[in-house]
């Protein structure tokens, strides 16, 4: 969610960071906080709720098509202006965000005192 937030921000604020570049690399540093915070909590709780038996089977086909899906983006968004290209990253974030809340409510979240033995 935070991406999403800093990403919505930084659409908001188009006119102002670029004209002061301190705004923009703040604001850049502050999404990829976000970014990375994601790949941490997915790295860790994988382990947690990922059948082990095709945990990396499913982390490779995850990565595979995360990663496969960037050529294409890269074709569709090249003609993109800088308003199209960040309202195209809010559809991504969106898309992102409504997964984890589908989770959050439908899956075993441990958080919510779910036992991690329930989870595998």
């Amino acid at each position: 969610m935070g991406a999403l937030i800093f990403t919505l921000i930084t659409y908001i604020t188009i006119g102002t960071w670029t004209k002061y570049i301190l705004l923009f690399w703040f604001l850049v540093i502050a999404l990829n906080a976000f970014v990375q915070l994601g790949y941490l909590a997915e790295g860790t709780l994988k382990s947690e709720v990922g059948d082990t038996k095709s945990r990396g089977s499913l982390t490779a086909l995850v990565r595979f098509l995360g990663i496969g899906l960037y050529i294409p983006t890269i074709y569709i968004t090249s003609s993109y202006s800088l308003n199209q290209y960040i309202l195209f990253n809010i559809v991504v974030w969106i898309a992102g965000s409504a997964g984890a809340v589908a989770w959050f409510i439908g899956g075993k979240e441990t958080g919510k005192g779910i036992p991690v033995e329930m989870a595998d």
